[in-house]
């Protein structure tokens, strides 16, 4: 044991000084529950001071993405790198890395916090910012835990947590629930603050970023399947596809038959977002068809989904498609997008 690490030990915890905590945590890699056994104190204490001090990892990674940020490359590209801070990695083994996660198995299936630390196979997820929820943390194990977090997962948690809040906001007027019924509400709350702003994040990115590979996928929807087209094309921009969509691409005063006709010309697949509404539309159907008629021949693929009951038509029945079935359970739905979203990608990365 070096010296310095004997004299930090020998101290009693409310003498510990920022410097002491720093080094035992970060330069000696401390577990919270070392620190906790060495001091004679609780872990939810050791977190408390880490906080206090600015030293939870949450912290030092944000700062050290921006830092890594600003020491490699120029202010014009400094919005880029911060924004990819929220890509979705592609790590073939399913590494849980720290930062964003969502769960994917166990009791507390469908939410989305941060993971601030690991002690084995266990992660230490935060429900919410470190600043907000001191107290606020569980632990999951990381088998559980992913850092694929697609829009729809976040669509879907935002909507649960607004739901949740309420019935228990309800509950506090009427003075029912639980006696912890405050803390349970904090907790919510500094979920669906991180929840709202990782949406707004992504959003952003994928608005003002294009990607970074050669091919240009073109997202066909009707204007009532919107939102799920917005899921899918963030989704492939955060994945770093480029990516026409109509809400990004034509702008104020642009001519719409000229800017999608562009569109068309430029892409190299055609992603379909096929729905009764979808069928219905003479725009939509002109879309697809000038494509089919224009690209086929140079192998250009015709890439189906569909989001309700519709069949396809005929000319293109004969294609492999992905069906988004719905019903009541959001969380199936959850893993039907992510499902597809996967298969998606690998037609795409074979264009």
């Amino acid at each position: 044991m070096k010296d310095k690490e004997k004299q930090i030990l020998s101290k009693a915890w409310n003498d510990l000084s920022y410097e002491d905590l720093r080094y035992l945590y970060f330069e000696l890699n401390y577990m919270r529950a070392n620190i906790a056994v060495a001091f004679g104190v609780t872990i939810k204490q050791v977190d408390y001071k880490l906080r206090k001090y600015g030293l939870n990892k949450m912290l030092k990674w944000t700062n050290d993405s921006v830092r890594e940020a600003l020491k490699k490359v120029g202010d014009e590209e400094i919005e880029k790198i911060i924004f990819h801070r929220y890509d979705m990695p592609e790590d073939p083994d399913n590494t849980v890395m720290v930062g964003p996660v969502i769960v994917k198995e166990g009791e507390h299936k469908g939410r989305i916090g941060f993971l601030d630390d690991e002690e084995g196979e266990i992660g230490i997820v935060l429900w919410g910012n470190g600043s907000m929820t001191l107290d606020s943390e569980t632990d999951i194990p990381l088998a559980y835990l992913s850092n694929r977090i697609t829009t729809y997962d976040l669509i879907l948690r935002e909507r649960e947590l607004a739901n949740t809040i309420w019935k228990y906001r309800m509950l506090k007027l009427e003075g029912k629930g639980s006696p912890d019924l405050d803390a349970q509400l904090v907790e919510l709350y500094g979920e669906y603050t991180f929840v709202t702003k990782h949406l707004s994040d992504a959003y952003a990115a994928a608005n003002l970023l294009q990607g970074e590979g050669d091919k240009t996928v073109f997202i066909s929807h009707a204007s009532q399947d919107t939102n799920i087209a917005l899921m899918i094309a963030t989704d492939l921009k955060r994945s770093k596809y480029n990516v026409w969509f109509d809400k990004w691409d034509i702008k104020l005063g642009h001519s719409i038959p000229q800017a999608i006709t562009d569109g068309l010309d430029s892409a190299d697949a055609l992603v379909v977002v096929l729905s009764k509404d979808y069928l219905k539309s003479a725009f939509c159907t002109d879309e697809w068809q000038s494509y089919y008629m224009r690209f086929n021949s140079q192998r250009k693929p015709i890439l189906l989904i569909i989001v309700d009951k519709s069949n396809p038509p005929t000319i293109l029945a004969s294609r492999k498609y992905y069906r988004i079935h719905k019903n009541e359970n959001e969380n199936h739905m959850c893993d039907e997008y992510d499902n597809m979203l996967v298969e998606l990608k690998m037609a795409l990365s074979k264009i």
